[in-house]
């Protein structure tokens, strides 16, 4: 069990980075074609028959093949390129309670008394790491209307500003835009985007960050197209690493996008357009629907759609 336990996590994290880059089905067959392989060797190395199964136990392998299988695996690598790993992971906690509930609505099984306390403490856990996650990936996002950003910022470690002292900086400057004072934070932001090209280089993380911040200023004040600028901007630096971070990359042209959508000015649409396509066209397992929704909003404003 422990093995397992292992192979499971190292599964998960490897799935993590290899994902982004690949499509849902193909990872799906590639990684089923190697477990064939793998069982294959094995039960020729144990001598494990192969095909000599009563009719109940074909079902019952079907079954699994259906399930766990072809649908487990494939929303397992699904989700796995949309969230971080350690999220999944502790969400896979919840199989136990899940696969009670099925026992009893299917099969009229309840678990004995001993068992509901360590449910109960499995759904609890899940609970405090999925709000604990999502409270820490998106901090004071909550505007005056009680909306939130539709995805989180970018997260890098913080630099201080000593124009800041004390509180966190982020909180300063988004409370900042939020009161209307667009000017004050605009130079917040640009000091510590500053101070930051000073001590890590112009093409850094930590540089590109304070562009994202911008770019969330920019969306309080209600320039989206501004705003889709300095996104798309953010995406590319991720992108152009040399070990591309395609994790931050979707997460920036997400929000380029949806800042997209917002644009009002026909010219702005119509001159954003080209590069949300290009980025998108890099990632085509990403949002594959995004291109077909730029050239529709394109030809509802009377513009032309975008050349790939």
């Amino acid at each position: 069990m422990a093995t397992g336990a292992i192979a499971l996590a190292g599964y998960t994290a490897l799935s993590e980075k290899a994902r982004p880059a690949i499509s849902t089905p193909m990872y799906s067959v590639l990684c089923s074609a190697v477990c064939t392989v793998e069982l294959l060797i094995l039960c020729l190395a144990t001598g494990t028959p192969l095909f000599t199964f009563s009719g109940d136990t074909w079902l019952a392998l079907l079954g699994l093949l259906i399930f766990p299988q072809l649908l487990g695996l494939f929303s397992l690598n699904f989700v796995l390129g949309r969230a971080p790993a350690t999220s999944v992971s502790v969400l896979l906690l919840l199989e136990a309670p899940v696969a009670a509930f099925i026992a009893w609505l299917w099969l009229d099984q309840l678990p004995d008394g001993s068992t509901w306390p360590g449910l109960a403490v499995i759904m609890l856990g899940v609970a405090w790491v999925v709000v604990a996650d999502a409270r820490r990936a998106d901090p004071m996002t909550r505007d005056a209307g009680g909306t939130r950003d539709p995805a989180p910022l970018a997260q890098h470690p913080p630099v201080t500003s000593h124009s800041a002292p004390g509180g966190d900086t982020h909180t300063r400057v988004l409370r900042e835009a939020y009161a209307g004072r667009f000017t004050e934070a605009e130079a917040t932001v640009r000091e510590l985007e500053s101070q930051a090209i000073r001590a890590h280089g112009v093409k850094s993380p930590q540089a590109t960050h304070w562009t994202e911040v911008r770019a969330a200023v920019a969306r309080i004040a209600g320039d989206h197209a501004l705003a889709a600028r300095l996104w798309l901007t953010a995406a590319r630096f991720h992108s152009s690493l040399q070990h591309p971070n395609l994790h931050m990359t979707r997460v920036c042209l997400d929000h380029a996008f949806h800042e997209w959508g917002n644009v009002a000015d026909a010219d702005a649409v119509g001159a954003l357009a080209p590069v949300l396509r290009e980025m998108y066209a890099k990632y085509p397992f990403h949002r594959p629907e995004a291109i077909d929704a730029l050239d529709r909003r394109l030809r509802r404003m009377a513009l032309h759609p975008t050349s790939p």
